[in-house]
């Protein structure tokens, strides 16, 4: 699979992994740069093609992973500068 990704990457092809059965996968496929994934994991077979849109849009095959989301860091308040006072 390894082989195949990059092949594919280096040609500009986008890739699709079949046979996705869980979350382990996925991850394995994320870090292979593997662009689709199809499988039990992601859907079970639907009869209604629109149940399926509904189902996967806006979505990444990251969303699917075991893997933790990364958290958002904390941000800081900046302090807003103070005008100096002059001296007389």
């Amino acid at each position: 699979v390894r082989a195949i990704a990059n092949l594919a990457q280096g040609l500009g092809i986008e890739t699709v992994a079949e046979f996705v059965e869980n979350a382990e996968i996925v991850d394995i496929l994320v870090g292979l740069g593997v662009d689709y994934a199809q499988g039990y994991h992601l859907s079970k077979p639907e009869q209604d093609i629109e149940d399926v849109f509904k189902n996967f849009e806006g979505k990444k095959m990251g969303d699917f992973s075991g893997a933790p989301k990364p958290k958002k860091k904390a941000t800081k308040a900046k302090a807003k500068p103070t005008a100096k006072k002059k001296s007389a």
